[in-house]
Formats: structure tokens, sequence, C-alpha cells
């Protein structure tokens, strides 16, 4: 028997819960029937949350528009808008933050006189499809003996264009009152004939509602309009658009109302329903999933996986006029405030370098785009620092604003690792044909200046740099030893070659001078082995990793664990690397629908950062995936990159999982799909937009 939909066990539900009715003793009385809710087992290709007491509110993300998502469905709760955010709102001056608007989304209901409420509920489900990208919300209320009213909601974001677009359906056994209130973003303006307008500050915004009908009474007052019914299946359908000439929210089929004519409905795409909007959606998640890691392993490692990659590439599935780079939480919320930090170079870019190319390479344009507003820092920097005369230097700011800006508060200015870091994934990104040449030289030898420039000579001929805060964080001193490696890489390719000073003592490197070897916010020392790959780092990662893994806060970001995985991975405890990368996600996606937070103990979502983090263990630790500048002689799968790089494999897969296929990767324009399993990996490259035939390639 094949398993059933999430509507049909919804259904199913309801039923039993109807015969224990009819079965019972005395009268049955309609109100609360569940106070726990148990937990669903996972799903290799849906998130789902059976619990609608939890109040993390669901996510729908595009790189154009975020909006939160309540458990009843809605983008409204206690009479407020969710958080909701677009490309186009953000601040001109000052700190450039990205700006709160209000959610297109929501629809209040009343059945019988009696609000719909979580604690009325007898049945309920919230699920995102990873295939179609498409939120369904069920559940059900009891509104008197016998009679219950079950309502199902589809919400989709269109991958390309910044409209949203949801379904409401409401149906009961027999005849019963139903009203819903649509709250509308905006204050009620000018009144038509044909509909109503409302107006934003922003610019222009339009509801479209048609003129009501005798039979079915509706109103429009202060914000919110209210259809009402007395019937046994209403239907809401509605399509929401948000961008930079203005947002609207177009009512484009109720039950009992006539559909409204598409001339009638300013702005509005061709064919834009709810039906586009979710072919829309269901298409670019099909082309998507072409890449895809499949795991033979334990369910809930691939349900975490593909999360990872889902809200990855939703983050950046629609491409802006204006290109934003990634924040650590994308459009999800105000904290970073829409700025870019080094989560995007650093723990983003490399894990969809190799799953999806096109967008990783907007993480990089957004620097290379940038370049200008580095020099203009680099500028003010040397100014204020009264240096030597060196030229055609760049700072990238820690923080960076829409326009490139540094506008970072305090010491955090003194993150200056941020430069190698964007030239290193530059440089990565050149290997793999994601950036220029031109581009890839010009931020290296602009950072090679800015480091020289920033050193001073010591007295055993090294260079060191002062008055730096680690990625630890909780420290600003000298000679940092992530800082100085970069700034030595760079220096050494496009500078004067200048040696950087390493802090060490007779067991391993320090992460910086004069290190207490005590308790750090994040990882930093251990950068060095991963991703920077230095060879004395690979060649003391044990005695590393066994003096600073156990001395990170319990509190910090959620990164950490993640390194730590894919190094042990490489260091062949895979065991040790597989629990220690559970806990790099279990740890912080205890949240409905796979939610990832950026601390244990702090419920802020989704933390890009931390889901790069998690697939970098996957396909540069388990699947042994390295970039190098030279080839791996022993490596039993390697491909020549740009610039004399190249890409090797060399798996470290845990025991828990038994083989794993990561289908049609993309390394400079091929395709190639890797088996890994007991007897080692097996790499084919695909010939055909189809797959069907395929070369072994290694």
């Amino acid at each position: 028997m094949a398993d059933p939909s999430p509507l049909n066990r919804l259904l199913l539900a309801a039923a039993l819960f109807c015969i224990g009715w009819a079965t019972g003793c005395g009268e049955p009385k309609p109100g609360p029937a569940i106070t726990h809710w148990p937990k669903g087992k996972p799903e290799a290709w849906r998130l789902v949350t059976g619990d609608p007491s939890v109040e993390t509110p669901a996510l729908l993300s595009n790189g154009l528009i975020g909006l939160r998502i309540s458990r009843l469905a809605s983008g409204w709760g206690a009479g407020k808008s969710l958080p909701c955010h677009t490309w186009a709102h953000y601040q001109t001056a000052g700190e450039e933050k990205i700006e709160t608007v209000p959610s297109p989304l929501g629809v209040e209901w009343t059945v019988e006189g009696t609000p719909v409420t979580v604690d009325r509920l007898v049945a309920y489900e919230q699920a995102l499809d990873l295939q179609s990208g498409v939120l369904r919300t069920t559940f059900v209320m009891d509104v008197r003996p016998r009679v219950r009213v079950s309502f199902a909601c589809n919400q989709a974001i269109d991958p390309k264009r910044a409209v949203v677009a949801e379904r409401w359906e409401v149906w009961s056994p027999e005849a019963v009152r139903i009203e819903g209130r649509s709250r509308l973003p905006g204050e009620p303006g000018l009144g038509s004939e044909e509909g109503v307008r409302y107006d934003l500050a922003e610019g222009g915004a339009w509801l479209i509602g048609t003129k009501t009908e005798p039979t079915v009474p509706g109103e429009t007052a202060n914000g919110v309009q209210t259809f009402r019914w007395d019937t046994e299946r209403a239907v809401v359908e509605r399509v929401s658009r948000l961008d930079a000439g203005g947002r609207y929210v177009a009512l484009l089929r109720a039950t009992g109302r006539r559909e409204v004519a598409r001339s009638e409905v300013p702005q509005v795409p061709p064919a834009t329903d709810f039906a586009n909007v979710v072919a829309a959606s269901a298409n670019y998640w099909r082309e998507a999933w072409d890449t895809d890691i499949v795991i033979d392993g334990p369910v809930e490692d691939q349900q975490a996986v593909r999360s990872f990659v889902f809200y990855l590439r939703a983050a950046l599935s629609g491409d802006p006029p204006i290109n934003l780079g990634l924040s650590p939480l994308g459009l999800s919320g105000q904290t970073y405030n829409g700025h870019v930090f080094w989560d995007s170079d650093v723990w983003v870019f490399p894990a969809l370098a190799l799953l999806a190319p096109d967008e990783a390479a907007r993480l990089v344009r957004y620097r290379t785009e940038r370049i200008g507003a580095a020099e203009a820092e680099w500028r003010v920097w040397r100014k204020a620092q009264a240096q030597k005369p060196f030229a055609g230097g760049l700072k990238y700011p820690w923080e960076s604003s829409v326009t490139g800006r540094e506008v970072a508060l305090g010491e955090s200015r003194s993150q200056h690792h941020i430069t190698g870091s964007v030239a290193w994934a530059v440089e990565a990104a050149n290997a793999l044909g994601l950036a220029s040449d031109a581009d890839a030289a010009r931020i290296g030898k602009g950072a090679a200046t800015f480091f020289e420039a920033r050193s001073e000579q010591r007295p055993d001929g090294t260079w060191g740099i002062n008055d730096v805060m680690s990625p630890d964080e909780f420290k600003i001193g000298s000679n940092d030893l992530y800082t100085n490696l970069l700034a030595e890489r760079f220096s050494s390719r496009y500078g004067e070659g200048r040696r950087f000073h390493r802090p060490r003592d007779a067991t391993s490197l320090l992460t910086y001078d004069e290190d207490p070897l005590r308790t750090y916010k994040q990882a930093a020392a251990v950068l060095a082995i991963y991703p920077l790959q230095d060879p004395e780092a690979e060649s003391q990662a044990a005695a590393m990793m066994d003096r600073f893994e156990g001395k990170v806060t319990a509190n910090g970001p959620a990164m950490t664990d993640s390194v730590h995985a894919l190094i042990r991975a490489r260091l062949g405890e895979t065991k040790r690397a597989y629990q220690t990368w559970h806990k790099s996600w279990e740890d912080f996606t205890g949240h409905p629908l796979l939610l990832f937070s950026e601390k244990r103990k702090k419920e802020v979502t989704y933390f890009s950062t931390g889901a790069g983090g998690c697939l970098q263990t996957v396909l540069y630790g388990f699947l042994g995936f390295r970039l190098d500048s030279r080839k791996d002689a022993n490596a039993p799968w390697a491909k020549e990159l740009n610039g004399g790089h190249w890409l090797s494999l060399k798996p470290n897969l845990p025991p828990n999982w038994k083989r794993v296929v990561f289908k049609n990767f993309t390394v400079r324009g091929e395709r190639f799909t890797v088996v890994v399993d007991a007897a080692g990996p097996k790499v084919t490259q695909e010939l055909t937009t189809n797959h069907a035939q395929r070369r072994h390639h290694g």
C-alpha cells in the first residue's frame, strides 16, 4: 500500500478521532483534544513539524524577499506583521541596514464565531516539501459535537521573482459559518467601484478585491479585508509581489466572488496566479536537485544535508538588480542588518562551489563588484595610520553594507583577516572558473599590499601584525596565526615575499602570541589546517586538535564543530568526526523545519554560515575533496583546474554511511558524478544533458 499523502494522513487522524467520539460514553464536548503533540519520523524529502505550539516561524526566501510564516500559515501574529524583508528596502544612509516591511501574507480564521487558535486544534501538520519548495499547513478544529472544520494552506515563493502566493481551502461535513480576515500591508486609501486601493509609504501598493456579491458579504476596513461564508467549502487564493516599484496583494479567487480580470491587477506579470508560482517553484527545484548528495545511511543525515542545500540555494535563487551577497541570516531577519561578513567567503562559498556554482559565483561577484569600495576603505585607513607610501592596496570591511562600506562598530573593525579571507575565496573561485584572472590578481595584489603595510619587521627577520583581532574574537593582540598565514600567502604570490611570524610553543602552532590555551569563542588556530591547508599546520593537525577543540565555549557560533569534524575526518578518525558533525547541526536545528540557529542557547534563524560549515564537512571531509596548488599523486581521482590548481578526492566516509552518491556536480563547466562506498570512489563524467550516457573518468 502506498504511503498516504499529508492531507490524507490528516483526514485519517480526524476520522479516527470522530470514531472515538461515536463509541465513547456521553455527549462529547468540543475543545482542545491534544496537549502533547507527537514528533513524527524524519523524511528524506520533507521537513515536518506536528507541534503547532512551537513559536519559531517557518521561512520562505529566494534572495529577493524573505518571509516568516507562523504555525497557522500567517504572516501576522498578535495583531502585527511577522518579519518580512526585500532586496529593495535598505536604509540609504547611516548603517545602510535592511528594513522590515509588512508581510503580504496573513489570513486569520473564525468558525461559528470562535477564532481558530492553536489551543483549539485536534490535528496539525506543517511541512516544507524540498522537492517543490511548497510549504503546506493543515489543521483541524472542532466546532460542535461531531462537526469539525479542516484547513489547508499551500504557500510558495517564485524562485526568480519577488512574488509569493497562497491558496487556502476550508471544508466541513456540513455548512458552517466561516470568516476569514485578510491582513493587508498598508493603510486604506481611495476606494473604487471595482476594488480597493491601498497606498504604502514606500511608493504604492494595490489590493484588488472585487465588488461584494449579495450572497457573500465582504468588507474592507482598517487594513483588513473580511470574507464571510455559510458553506461547506471555501477557497481563497492570493498572489503578492514585493519589489522596488511598490508592493501589492491581489486577491485572484475566492469562493462566491467572481474572478478578477488580469487587466484589473496593476503590475502583475502575465499569468501570475497561484498555480503559476507553484509551477515556477517546482520547476526550479526539479532542476536544482539534479545535483544532489544521496546518502545510504540514517534518514536524519539525508534530511539534514538536503535541508542545508535547500535553504542555502533558496537564499540565493533570485538575482536582484543589486547584488546583496549573502548576510549570515540572509533575508530571514534583521540580525546582522543584511550586511556581509567573512561567513560568505569562507563558510558558504566553498559549500556551494561544487553544488551550485552559479550561486557561489554571485557571492564572489559581491566582492569583485566592490573593489572600488575596498580601495576607498584602504585610502581612509592608510591616511589614518600615516602609513609609508604603499600604493594599490585594498581593505575589505569586516561588516560590509550594501554599497561595500565599513559599518562595523568598535573592536570588530580590527578583524583584518577579512581582506585575506576575501582574497582566498576569489583565488579558489578563479581556480574553479568562477572568477576572472584579472579579479583574482587585483584582489590578491591588493591584499598583499594591505598586509605588508599593516606589518612590522621583527628582530628575527620575520614580519608581524600587532593589535589585530583573531577569528577567536575573544582576543585583540599580536600575530594571529590565521591572519599571518593569509598575509604570508598573498605576500609570497603578489608582493615582496615576506615571511610572517608563526606563534608556537614546543608542542605546536598557537592561536596568537601569548596564547593562554584556555577559552575561545570559535575555531581560530585550526583554520590553518582547514581551510588554509598550510603544510606545517596539517602536519600538526592531531596535536592542534587535541589542544584547541575542547576549549571552545559551548555557546559559540555553529560552524566551529563542523570544521572540527572536517579535520577529524581528514585525520581518518571517521567515527569521532561523524559524532562531532552531528553535534554541529543537531544542537542548532531543534526548531521546526530544521531552521538553523547561530548558537545553541539563542534562537536566531536561519544561520546560513552554520549550514555552509556542515556541508563543507560532507564535501571536504567525508567525501574528501581538496583544492590544492599542486597535484596529489596519491589521490584516486584528480582534475586540473585553472592556474595550475588541482581538485582531488580522498574519501573518509563515516561508518554509518554505506554509500554516498554525489550526483552531477559541476567543475569548470563539466559535470561529474562520484560514488563512494567500501570499494573506494568511482567518478564518471556526464556527457549529455539528461545524463543518460556516461564516460568512466577515473
